[in-house]
């Protein structure tokens, strides 16, 4: 090999183990996503504040309570653990080992303290010692599973070698986006895929809105043929906003429409299960509508086609599908019928976690419009980095 190659290859795989030792962008978007969730679900419905006269800490010393919630306790533990790993995830390389996970154990449960105390002020929580050790337990779990996974995950494990074969370095961003996408799905709206539709709950606040949605309900009348169309038109905006998001994440190298198919998968996987969970588990397939049908396999056949553009213009096409769809989320017909059933469906076990996918489907759409809107193209500083080093 000439002299001024191996220069070239030693500098390019000297760039390549310094990029390694970086801490991860995706490690710690994650945690603060995750971290967000966990304040949701702790402090939903965020309404009817008020001093009922007991003391934000006065459950630390109420009486154990007779018997404790299995189901609860569960569910506490498994919400934790994954603020703890994703936490030691984080802090790596900057800080490791014990150190790391004495500061995210710590940092876990003055958290759960904080938000247990919180619901003291909430008329529909209880605030209960049994969470918080329960918490902070499973956060235990999550650091001590983090201090164990964490360097081969993020230094030398098969799943940074698949994600730097498939995706772009600089694409941490766009990976955090795609996978609370499978979050704001769970949520079931009047459309098959309705997110950011803030009309409704802000009717509940304003009576300018609420005037709003009734002239609007009004003008576009109660077609079942117009808001099947409409439908497909927000279902299929949506998805291929998505897809394109994620796709463009994705190296050209990589198995791009397979990638593109498992999406699609766990999205219906995702919407499904949330019909079900979040209310009855009778109909998990409510949803599908023929409105849903057209608009879904649209929305595939548009991000195949898109495919051979180039980033810019993908998330260009992206930000024009999203507003179109959060237009039409908010001020398209409403669906009577679903509006009927959905007030005789139960949300069951999983009333916090309610939520989360509320909260995740309001803000989901305006998070991938900024993303799809960022003026830098991650993309395309990497390789203007990879230039200057060969240079």
């Amino acid at each position: 090999m000439a002299p001024a190659k191996m220069r070239a290859a030693k500098k390019e795989e000297s760039a390549r183990l310094i990029w390694q030792r970086r801490p991860s962008m995706l490690a710690r978007l994650g945690f603060l996503c995750y971290f967000a969730l966990i304040v949701d679900a702790s402090l939903y419905p965020f309404t009817g504040w008020s001093d009922n006269g007991i003391g934000a800490f006065d459950y630390l010393f109420a009486p154990w309570p007779p018997h404790a919630l299995e189901f609860d306790i569960v569910v506490n533990l498994l919400g934790y653990l994954p603020l703890g790993l994703l936490g030691v995830a984080a802090l790596y390389p900057t800080i490791r080992s014990g150190l790391a996970a004495v500061l995210v154990a710590l940092g876990a449960g003055l958290a759960s303290l904080l938000l247990e105390a919180a619901q003291s002020f909430i008329p529909t929580r209880v605030a209960s010692k049994v969470d918080l050790i329960t918490n902070f337990a499973g956060a235990l779990a999550g650091v001590a599973i983090g201090l164990v996974v964490t360097e081969a995950l993020l230094d030398r494990g098969r799943l940074r070698a698949w994600r730097l074969i498939w995706f772009e370095r600089e694409a941490s961003a766009a990976l955090v986006v795609s996978l609370l996408w499978f979050g704001a799905v769970l949520y079931p709206e009047s459309y098959a895929i309705g997110c950011g539709a803030l009309i409704a709950p802000l009717a509940k606040q304003w009576s300018s809105i609420a005037a709003l949605e009734t002239r609007l309900a009004e003008a576009w009348g109660s077609s079942a043929q117009m808001f099947e169309r409409v439908d497909a038109i927000v279902s299929g905006c949506y998805l291929a906003a998505a897809l394109l998001l994620f796709v463009d994440a994705a190296r050209s190298a990589a198995p791009r429409l397979w990638l593109m198919a498992a999406f699609v998968v766990l999205t219906l996987f995702a919407k499904t299960m949330g019909a079900g969970l979040t209310y009855a588990p009778s109909e998990p397939f409510i949803w599908i509508t023929p409105g849903a049908i057209y608009g879904l396999s649209g929305a595939v056949v548009l991000a195949a086609l898109a495919l051979p553009l180039r980033p810019g213009l993908k998330r260009a096409l992206a930000a024009l599908l999203l507003v179109i769809a959060l237009a039409l989320a908010n001020f398209g017909p409403t669906n009577v019928y679903f509006d009927a059933v959905s007030r005789s469906w139960e949300r069951g076990r999983l009333l916090n976690f309610y939520g989360i996918a509320l909260g995740l489907s309001l803000a989901w759409p305006f998070i991938a419009l900024g993303l799809a809107l960022s003026r830098r193209s991650r993309q395309r500083q990497a390789a203007r980095r990879r230039t200057r080093m060969q240079e």
